[in-house]
């Protein structure tokens, strides 16, 4: 898939409308459809910084994800990835409704402050685990930073800006043995080095308006 080809907006409608059924039982279609209830239910009173309903951000990541080929439990898991941080949503409820693996994809995205391993390492046993899980947070990252300038505060998007061409750029670099299966592979590599330099131009240029800004 080429990554200029990958949505930056999609409507509630236009997600389910681009959805293809073909060869899913209808058990699989039920329990997607439940993890789309779910996570627009979760966030329904949430907002992206850029004004727009914050699950069309989940929209947009479940449907790069089916671009990519994944399985319904993968779109499932983006649709979910933010239910445990941002809503409460605790790995058993997860776990019941949607099945461990799922529930294992959305834990390894979602920091955790107890977890005394860190969240970069917590990712890298997650794609350890599920090599899928790491796309996840890919596909998140990448939309995020599309929308990146909506960030008014200044240092707060630098932070952000560093930690994407740091620490997340190299666990990029680390989790890349695990993508095993050559079909996913050219999408990983295509996916890192549109991140990382997309990050370093927001960077500079974030860095550069702070700059004139304290010198005026």
């Amino acid at each position: 898939m080429n990554v200029a080809d990958m949505p930056k907006r999609m409507s509630l409608d236009d997600f389910v409308r681009n959805r293809h059924w073909v060869g899913v039982s209808e058990v699989e279609i039920g329990s997607f459809f439940r993890a789309l209830h779910t996570a627009v239910n979760k966030h329904h009173t949430q907002k992206r910084i850029s004004g727009g309903n914050y699950y069309e951000h989940l929209l947009v990541t479940a449907d790069i994800l089916n671009r990519l080929g994944f399985d319904i439990e993968v779109q499932k898991a983006g649709l979910l990835h933010d239910v445990m941080e941002d809503c409460g949503m605790s790995f058993e409820e997860l776990r019941r409704y949607f099945g461990v693996r799922v529930a294992d994809m959305v834990h390894a995205n979602s920091k955790d402050k107890q977890n005394p391993k860190g969240y970069w390492e917590q990712l890298y046993l997650g794609t350890e685990l599920h090599f899928e899980t790491i796309f996840i947070k890919m596909v998140d990252r990448w939309h995020n930073l599309v929308t990146v300038y909506s960030l008014r505060d200044l240092n707060r998007r630098i932070r952000f800006l560093e930690e994407t061409v740091g620490p997340f750029s190299d666990t990029l670099t680390r989790c890349r043995p695990l993508i095993i299966p050559t079909l996913h592979l050219a999408d990983y590599d295509e996916l890192t080095v549109k991140i990382y330099s997309l990050a370093q131009e927001k960077l500079i240029r974030t860095k550069r308006k702070l700059s004139n800004r304290l010198n005026k």
